[in-house]
């Protein structure tokens, strides 16, 4: 996603079935500074650049996982 600095960043998982995780980089490619780790269930958090952002969604399961993931991008 495009984002502008200054913006947030609010995320979270409504649905998930499944050890699901996501995380969030930077135009430069590190995390926001509110992450703490690389496997969110959800994550309010500052966006410092503008550029385009990653989400990245992963499990450390098998079998499939199935997620529905709310993203909101709003000024300060």
């Amino acid at each position: 996603f495009k984002a502008n600095a200054g913006q947030k960043f609010v995320g979270r998982f409504i649905k998930k079935m499944g050890n699901t995780g996501f995380a969030v980089t930077d135009p430069d490619g590190e995390g926001l500074p509110e992450e703490e780790h690389d496997f969110n269930t959800a994550l309010t958090g500052s966006l410092q650049k503008t550029g385009d952002y990653k989400i990245t969604v992963s499990t450390f399961e098998i079998k499939d996982s199935k997620y529905s993931l709310s993203v909101r991008i709003t000024a300060k």
